[in-house]
């Protein structure tokens, strides 16, 4: 951004037609200070390389508007945090770097890596950083830190969307599966049919499941597992059906494919339900915190607007 002083000096060096020239290029004046239309172009460049996007002339148009729009409010962001004196120390900048590293499970050398692959130097990656955090501070202290989520307020969001948290009927599944051979015929069938027979009757006659898996897989006529609680409306309609009468322990008929038999025990139910609201009323209030901060802060955005001197020449 270039200052007015930087402007007028300028103007007192070159030719009156060169002073047109260079006042041709400012796209706006935001208080005190100029965003160049050259410096839009820069930015709306390096917006559409990383998006790799060839846009037409008309939407170019479109989004070079857009993109003059963000830097004034980048501006007047950044003129705030002067008047309040906000700073970022080398502490805080290094600190939000090790917290990226550590949620993306990198080291330095690593992140440095991940950025280079985008184009970015760590400078410049630095950079950034030391202006997102400063937005971040001015934010905190002139909007987030006053916004307040009553209980009513998280309660009455609950009730909203109760039907988000309502819960499906679930049951506990033991599978033991016995595959068909590849190009299987009718002797092959009967043979896996058996075997599943077996296992069915061991499970029925009160055999333990993992002592019946056990033996299905040392003789290497099948696989299978604890399934653990899963949700009836998601189980497929061979699987729902074969279990729908079933009680706790109760082992299934044999559930034949094109390409396996299927054997399911059941194991505990629970009904439908709703989440219990204890449970979920600290992630609502939460979701609800950072809905009124992103209204808030779009208003605070807003109101720089309004208060600030703004021209725009192109």
């Amino acid at each position: 951004m270039i200052r007015w002083s930087l402007i007028l000096c300028i103007g007192l060096l070159l030719s009156t037609s060169v002073s047109a020239e260079v006042l041709s290029k400012i796209a706006v004046v935001v208080n005190d200070e100029l965003i160049m239309t050259s410096e839009v172009d820069r930015e709306l460049e390096k917006a559409l390389q990383a998006a790799g996007a060839q846009p037409s002339e008309e939407e170019r148009a479109r989004l070079w508007s857009r993109m003059r729009g963000q830097m004034i409010e980048n501006l007047l962001v950044r003129q705030r945090i002067a008047q309040l004196g906000i700073q970022v120390t080398e502490e805080d900048l290094n600190r939000a770097i090790e917290d990226i590293q550590e949620q993306n499970k990198m080291d330095r050398s690593q992140l440095e890596a991940a950025l280079a692959s985008e184009g970015v130097g760590w400078n410049a990656y630095r950079e950034r950083m030391r202006k997102e955090l400063l937005r971040l501070k001015l934010l905190q202290r002139e909007v987030y830190s006053k916004v307040e989520v009553t209980n009513r307020e998280v309660s009455d969001y609950f009730l909203e969307r109760l039907d988000d948290y309502r819960l499906s009927p679930t049951v506990e599944l033991r599978r033991i599966t016995f595959p068909m051979p590849e190009g299987a015929q009718r002797m092959d069938v009967v043979d896996v049919r058996k075997k599943a027979l077996y296992a069915q009757r061991d499970l029925r006659s009160g055999v333990a499941f993992d002592q019946v898996l056990t033996k299905v897989v040392e003789d290497q006529a099948g696989t299978g597992g604890d399934m653990g609680a899963v949700e009836i409306p998601g189980l497929n309609a061979q699987f729902a059906d074969a279990i729908a009468l079933l009680k706790d322990g109760d082992v299934s008929e044999l559930i034949e494919t094109a390409t396996a038999i299927h054997l399911l025990q059941v194991g505990a139910r629970t009904d439908e339900g709703v989440r219990p609201y204890d449970e979920v009323k600290s992630s609502l209030r939460e979701i609800l915190r950072q809905k009124k901060q992103q209204e808030k802060a779009k208003t605070y955005i807003n109101d720089l607007r309004e208060k600030a001197f703004i021209d725009i020449r192109e």
